[in-house]
């Protein structure tokens, strides 16, 4: 899960990619979401775009985040990042990533500031500015997204037919280690 971050951040900067959105293979959006992101960036001026959970008392999620390339690369925000994949040993995915936003956001500029003090977030989630497309409870379903914490098989499914994939099952969805939930 954090290789995908170091690699990618390198890969967008390769391409001369501004802002970099990451999103988990089960984290699905059903709405154009590059716009909102994109004016959220502007007016906030922020290098990190993610959202915090209420029912898990994340203060950062990684199903769905975004990263300005440049300020991510120049102000350390990987060295948290690499440090934990060269120790090798399980942690907290969104712990160690947040490590990294905060890092980044201690260089944040003064519109960035302006942004913070007008859109307060819990003490635990700071670092970057509240992307409402993940919304503050990820086992609350949402229309905007499917999410295997709140999507039932059905509705990955569902959502594939009206793209009109029609080639697989609702039970193709189901997750054998019982991450998708075949009935909740």
């Amino acid at each position: 899960d954090m290789v995908v971050v170091t690699h990618g951040l390198r890969w967008a900067e390769e391409r001369g990619v501004d802002i970099l959105a990451k999103f988990s293979r089960r984290f699905v959006p059903l709405i154009p979401w590059q716009n909102a992101l994109s004016v959220l960036a502007y007016r906030s001026q922020h290098a990190t775009f993610s959202g915090h959970c209420d029912a898990h008392g994340f203060g950062f999620r990684t199903e769905a985040m975004a990263m300005h390339v440049r300020s991510w690369l120049d102000y350390g925000g990987l060295d948290p990042i690499q440090s934990s994949i060269d120790v090798g040993e399980y942690v907290l995915v969104e712990g160690v990533v947040h490590q990294g936003a905060g890092l980044v956001q201690k260089h944040a500029c003064k519109t960035a500031r302006c942004y913070e003090a007008e859109n307060p977030t819990p003490a635990n989630c700071g670092g970057y500015a509240d992307w409402s497309l993940l919304g503050t409870n990820r086992m609350t379903p949402r229309a905007e997204v499917l999410w295997h914490e709140s999507c039932r098989p059905v509705e990955y499914h569902r959502a594939l037919v009206q793209y009109g994939v029609r080639r697989y099952s609702a039970e193709d969805f189901v997750d054998p280690e019982g991450n998708i939930h075949p009935a909740m």
